[in-house]
């Protein structure tokens, strides 16, 4: 065996970075739509067709209105917290009156209602509907170089059981089902939304038995659907260090809505010089994403898929 020659070919190869988005798995016939994950909650009785009106109508919501194929349901996990705060103590101010501890607990008992139907869609169910994807019937459709890197936004081991990538070439960059998962969006940062409200009632009678504690559970939620882009990217860069890259190839990733970030903070800065391909679905999506790599002077070769 010429191991030498073998050493020298690995020297000159080009070598690719893969970037993995939910499209990769839907290609592979998994239903990882979030439209899959309602229908799942529905069937599983985790929650009620009330409970689905409920959180569609979306009350104190301040992101745009959740579209009907849940696509966007991350973003629609975040709230007026100030103003579900307020209505919480307004339907619950504190009967001095009243004796029992019932008069502490009542405004906190109203805040974890108010996210009670959200706090469903979040934590164990997001992982038992992940857990319960059949990869039984994936097929190994793409042609990938296997002695690639792969940084992949989904929750899935797609990657690791039908093309038997391994570990090591991986970067589960929003976690895996089986550890820790990032399901949420950038603007539910837990400490800034804490600040936020400590500022706004931390003056008010009766803040360390009632309002207090009721902050406590809008912080806890806002800790489990939080996505930290900036340590993301921190990851991402310790991860690809001292990787030699030539070639970026992104498979089924939107790229023009929230993870742009990565992009623009990080990949299009570091990768600017490699060659890139982009794989895309329709011609209305190539345009878009023509003239968004255009701004970074990036001009990829884009191939349908």
């Amino acid at each position: 065996m010429d191991t030498k020659g073998t050493q020298l070919g690995n020297l000159f190869k080009n070598m690719k970075l893969y970037i993995i988005g939910n499209g990769f798995d839907i290609h592979h016939g998994l239903k990882t739509k979030y439209s899959d994950y309602k229908e799942f909650l529905l069937k599983n009785n985790f929650l009620s067709a009330n409970e689905l009106r409920k959180f569609e109508a979306g009350d104190y919501r301040i992101s745009k209105l959740l579209e009907e194929d849940w696509s966007n349901v991350e973003e629609a996990l975040c709230y007026d917290f100030s103003e579900m705060v307020y209505q919480a103590y307004v339907t619950f101010p504190v009967d001095l009156m009243d004796d029992s501890d019932s008069r502490w607990d009542n405004m906190v008992i109203e805040c974890d209602r108010l996210l009670s139907i959200p706090s469903k869609i979040i934590g164990n169910n997001f992982l038992k509907w992940i857990s319960s994807i059949n990869l039984d019937n994936a097929k190994n459709k793409i042609d990938i170089d296997k002695s690639g890197y792969f940084i992949t936004f989904n929750y899935t081991k797609t990657l690791e059981q039908v093309y038997n990538i391994k570990n090591n070439q991986i970067l589960h960059l929003h976690g895996i089902y089986d550890r820790k998962i990032q399901f949420g969006n950038n603007e539910n940062n837990p400490n800034v939304i804490r600040e936020e409200l400590d500022r706004q009632y931390s003056d008010k009678e009766w803040y360390g038995a009632t309002y207090s504690r009721g902050i406590d559970i809008f912080q806890k939620y806002c800790l489990n659907t939080y996505k930290d882009l900036e340590k993301n990217v921190k990851l991402m860069k310790n991860w690809l260090k001292k990787k030699k890259i030539d070639e970026i190839v992104i498979y089924g990733h939107k790229i023009l809505e929230v993870d742009s970030f990565y992009y623009e903070n990080y990949l299009f800065k570091i990768f600017k010089s490699c060659k890139w391909v982009v794989y895309y679905h329709k011609n209305s999506e190539k345009t878009e994403l023509e003239e968004y790599f255009k701004k970074f002077n990036i001009f990829p070769k884009f191939l349908i898929w």
